[in-house]
C-alpha cells in the first residue's frame, strides 16, 4: 500500500514540475543571484541598492513614477517587474549594466522626450511607450518576442546592436558616422539621419518673399534634420532664413499632416516666438530671422504658407454688438441671418460671434484665421481666448476650406459647434482645437483635421461624428468630459460630459507622444446617481487599429467609471492610461446587396471600407446566360446594391432544315459510307477504356472494403488478445501468492 502511495506522489511531482511557471525573485536577499534579487518600491531604495558596491541584481516590484534621472552603473542588473513612468526623465544604462524590462517603460510627458541611453544592455520582454532609445557603441538592445515598442518611441543606433524578434513600430534611426548591427528590422523601418545637432548650427535654406507676396513651401520630407530646438526637446526640423525690415510683419502657417512646431529667432539666433502650426509676428529690425519648423515625424508631409506683410494685419472682430451689414473683398457679415461669409479670407486675430451664428464657407476658396500672443503659448493667462468664438450655438457650412491656428483655443463656441457638409478645414491649437460646450456635431465632412497640445476634439456634452472624415491628434484625441465652471453673462453653467457616437465614419485618434488616451467618454456621473455613463458607441462602424482593440470602461480620470479603448487582452477596466490606445482607427461598415435581374435578393453583407465583397453564387435565369455583376465590389466605399447582368442565350439552330436541299447530291454517297465508319469506331474503343476506370473504380473498390468491412475482424481480434493477456496475468498472480 505504501509503494502505491510513493509512486502516486511521485507521479504527481513529476507532472506539476512539467507545467511551466515564472520564477520570481524571493526579494528578501543580498542580491547576489537574480532569485535573491534586492526588492525595491520607491526611487530613493533604487538610488540606494544601485549605489552599493558590487555586482547585484536589483528588483523593483511596485509601479514607479520617476522624480529625477537615474544610472544604472556597471555590475547592476535591474529587473522590471511592474511600470515604470519616466516622467520624462532619463535613464542610462552603463557598460557592463543590464535592465531587463518585464512590466512597461513609458512617459506620461506630452513630448516623447524621455531618453533611455544604452551602454550596457537593454532586454525587452514587454512594453516601452513614448520614449526616445539610444544604443550607443557597446550598447545591446534586445527586444524579445514579446517586446514591443511603440511608434512614438524612436530609436537612435549610434554603434550599437540591435535585435529584435518582437514588434517595433518606431523608426530606427541609423546615425551618420556610426556603424550598427540591426538584426530583425525590415529594411524600410531604418532611416539615416545625422547626428543631433544645436537648432543654431542647422541648415537654414534662404527664400525671398517680396512685400504682400504669398509663398507656399513644400516640406521637404526626409531633408529634415536632427536637431536640439530652442527649448531643448530632440526634434527633427527644417530651418529657412528670411530678410526682413522693421515695421513688417510676418505670417506663417503651416499644413502639414503631423503636430508641428514654429520657433522664430533674429540674426543672433535668440528665440522671438515659439507657437504651433502658425505665427503673426512684427519684427522691431532690419536684418535676417530664421524659421524652424519640428515636430516629432521624420518625415512631414505638408507645405508653409508664408506672407510678408508692410504693416500688422491683427485686429479682433467682435459681431456680437448690433452690426450692420458689412462686405470686403474676402469677407462680408450678413445681420439678419447671423452669417460670416467667408470668401477667400486671411484673418489675423480673434473672430466673435453672437449666439445661433453661422461661417459660410464659400466653395473653391480658401480661408485662414490665425490667433497669436507673440509668446510661449503656455502664457496662457488671461489672454486665453479663442481664435473662432461664439456667445451659443454655431454652424460651420459650405464646401470651402477653413485653416485655423490659435495660441490657446481653436474654434470655441459656449453652446453647440455644428459642422455640416463643410470642405477641408484643419485647427491647429495649443489648447483644444474643435471645442463645443454643449456637444458637437460633425455631419457630411469630407476632411476634419484637428490638432492640439491638449483635447484635439472636446465637448462637455456629447459627440456625434456621422458620414465624416475626422482625424485627431492631442494628449487625448476626442474626449467628452466635464466643464461645470463655465460663466455665461455671469451666470454659472455646468455641462457633464456624454456619449461619443461614431456613425459610418473614417475616425483616426491618436495621442501626440505619450498622451493619455486616442478616445476617451467621460462625465461627472457617481455611482450612485448614475442612470448612466459615458459610453463609446459604434454605428455602422468598427476599430480597425489596434487589432483586437475594443471598448472597455476606465476609472483612469478622476476616478469615475466612463469608457476608453484597449488592446490588452483580457482587460476590463483600464485604470492607468498606460493601458489605453494611443492610436485609434475606426473604419464604416458598409451594406452590399447582390440582386437578381428581378430585385430578388441573392446576398446581403456587411463590408468595411476599403475591403471587398464576396462575390455570391452565379444566378441562373432561363434563356439567358449570367454575364457579370453592373457594379465592381473589391473596394467597397458606400452602400452598393449590385445586379447580376445576362445576355440573351444563343437560339438553337435546326441541323435538319437545309437536308432536302443537299439530300439528292450528297445522301447516296455519304449515308452508306458514314454509318458504318463511326458506330465500329466509337463503340469498341470509348466504352471499354472508360467502363472499367468509372465504373469499376479500382482505387475506390479497394479503399471503400478496407474501410468499412475490414477493421471488424481486426477490432475482434485485438479484444480477444487483451483479454487472453488479462485473464492469463490474473491466473500468474494468484498462483503466485498461494506459492
Amino acid at each position: 500500500m505504501k509503494k502505491r502511495v510513493y509512486s502516486i506522489l511521485l507521479t504527481l511531482a513529476l507532472l506539476i514540475s512539467l507545467v511551466p511557471c515564472a520564477v520570481f525573485a524571493s526579494g528578501d536577499g543580498d542580491g547576489l543571484t537574480i532569485d535573491d534579487a534586492i526588492p525595491v518600491s520607491t526611487q530613493g531604495e533604487l538610488e540606494h541598492a544601485l549605489a552599493l558596491t558590487g555586482d547585484l541584481f536589483i528588483e523593483v516590484v511596485d509601479d514607479l513614477a520617476l522624480s529625477g534621472g537615474i544610472s544604472i552603473s556597471s555590475g547592476k542588473t535591474v529587473i522590471l517587474r511592474s511600470r515604470l513612468n519616466t516622467v520624462n526623465y532619463p535613464i542610462e544604462i552603463a557598460h557592463g549594466a543590464t535592465l531587463i524590462n518585464e512590466g512597461s517603460i513609458y512617459s506620461s510627458g506630452y513630448y516623447s522626450d524621455a531618453p533611455i541611453s544604452v551602454y550596457g544592455t537593454l532586454d525587452n520582454r514587454s512594453s516601452i511607450e513614448a520614449v526616445h532609445i539610444s544604443c550607443n557603441s557597446g550598447g545591446t538592445f534586445v527586444n524579445q518576442a514579446e517586446g514591443l515598442v511603440n511608434r512614438f518611441s524612436p530609436i537612435f543606433a549610434e554603434g550599437g546592436t540591435i535585435t529584435n524578434s518582437g514588434t517595433i513600430e518606431s523608426y530606427i534611426y541609423s546615425i551618420d558616422g556610426t556603424t550598427s548591427t540591426i538584426n530583425g528590422v525590415e529594411t524600410n523601418r531604418i532611416r539615416n539621419t545625422n547626428a543631433r545637432i544645436s537648432y543654431q548650427d542647422m541648415t537654414y535654406t534662404p527664400i525671398n518673399i517680396p512685400l504682400n507676396f504669398e509663398k507656399t513651401i513644400g516640406l521637404p520630407g526626409d531633408d529634415s534634420e536632427w536637431i536640439l530646438d530652442p527649448l531643448s526637446y530632440s526634434v527633427f526640423a527644417h530651418g529657412f532664413r528670411i530678410h526682413l525690415l522693421a515695421g513688417q510683419t510676418l505670417s506663417v502657417q503651416v499644413v502639414a499632416d503631423t503636430l508641428e512646431y514654429l520657433y522664430l529667432l533674429n540674426d543672433s539666433h535668440n528665440r522671438l516666438f515659439d507657437g504651433m502650426a502658425g505665427l503673426d509676428f512684427t519684427v522691431a529690425a532690419d536684418g535676417d530671422y530664421y524659421l524652424v519648423v519640428a515636430g516629432y515625424s521624420y518625415a512631414s508631409a505638408g507645405s508653409l504658407k508664408i506672407v510678408v506683410h508692410e504693416e500688422p494685419l491683427r485686429g479682433d472682430y467682435d459681431f456680437t454688438d448690433d452690426i450692420e451689414d458689412i462686405a470686403s473683398d474676402s469677407w462680408s457679415w450678413t445681420a439678419a441671418t447671423k452669417t460670416l461669409t467667408l470668401s477667400g479670407a486671411t484673418i489675423a486675430g480673434e473672430i466673435l460671434l453672437p449666439e445661433g451664428a453661422t461661417i459660410q464657407l464659400t466653395e473653391g476658396t480658401q480661408n485662414y484665421v490665425m490667433k497669436s500672443i507673440e509668446s510661449y503659448p503656455y502664457n496662457f493667462a488671461p489672454e486665453l481666448t479663442a481664435a473662432v468664438g461664439c456667445r451659443g450655438d454655431l454652424t460651420i457650412q459650405g464646401s470651402g476650406d477653413l485653416l485655423v491656428t490659435s495660441d490657446s483655443y481653436g474654434i470655441f463656441p459656449d453652446g453647440k459647434l455644428v459642422v455640416n457638409g463643410a470642405g477641408e478645414i484643419e485647427v491647429n491649437a495649443s489648447s483644444t482645437a474643435l471645442s463645443g460646450v454643449a456637444g458637437i456635431d460633425i455631419i457630411n465632412c469630407a476632411s476634419i483635421l484637428a490638432k492640439a497640445w491638449d483635447a484635439a476634439i472636446f465637448s462637455s456634452g456629447s459627440i456625434l461624428i456621422e458620414d465624416s472624415s475626422v482625424k485627431a491628434i492631442g494628449n487625448f484625441g476626442i474626449m467628452t468630459s466635464p466643464f461645470e465652471d463655465l460663466l455665461l453673462d455671469g451666470v454659472s453653467v455646468g455641462y457633464f460630459g456624454g456619449d461619443i457616437t461614431i456613425r459610418s465614419s473614417h475616425v483616426i485618434a491618436e495621442t501626440d507622444s505619450g498622451g493619455s488616451a486616442a478616445i476617451y467618454a467621460g462625465d461627472n456621473l457617481t455611482e450612485e446617481d448614475a442612470e448612466g455613463h459615458a459610453q463609446i458607441i459604434l454605428d455602422g462602424a468598427v476599430i480597425t487599429q489596434p487589432a483586437a482593440g475594443r471598448i472597455v470602461d476606465t476609472n483612469a480620470y478622476q476616478s469615475r467609471k466612463c469608457q476608453t479603448i484597449t488592446n490588452i487582452e483580457g482587460l476590463d477596466m483600464v485604470t492607468d492610461w498606460s493601458q489605453a490606445s494611443k492610436r485609434v482607427v475606426i473604419s464604416p461598415v458598409y451594406t452590399v446587396t447582390f440582386t437578381d435581374w428581378d430585385e430578388r435578393v441573392l446576398s446581403t453583407q456587411s463590408v468595411i471600407s476599403g475591403s471587398a465583397a464576396a462575390e455570391p453564387a452565379s444566378p441562373e435565369r432561363e434563356g439567358y446566360i449570367f454575364a457579370g455583376w453592373n457594379l465592381a465590389f473589391d473596394v467597397v466605399t458606400s452602400n452598393l446594391t449590385i445586379m447580376a447582368l445576362y445576355t440573351a442565350a444563343p437560339t438553337p439552330v435546326p441541323t435538319v432544315s437545309p437536308t432536302p436541299t443537299v439530300a439528292p447530291t450528297v445522301a447516296p454517297t455519304a449515308a452508306p459510307t458514314a454509318a458504318p465508319t463511326a458506330a465500329p469506331t466509337a463503340a469498341p474503343t470509348v466504352a471499354p477504356t472508360v467502363a472499367p476506370t468509372t465504373g469499376s473504380g479500382t482505387i475506390a473498390k479497394t479503399g471503400e472494403a478496407t474501410s468499412n468491412f475490414m477493421w471488424l475482424p481486426v477490432l475482434l481480434i485485438s479484444v480477444a488478445a487483451v483479454c487472453i493477456i488479462g485473464v492469463g496475468t490474473t491466473q500468474y498472480r494468484r498462483r503466485s501468492k498461494r506459492k
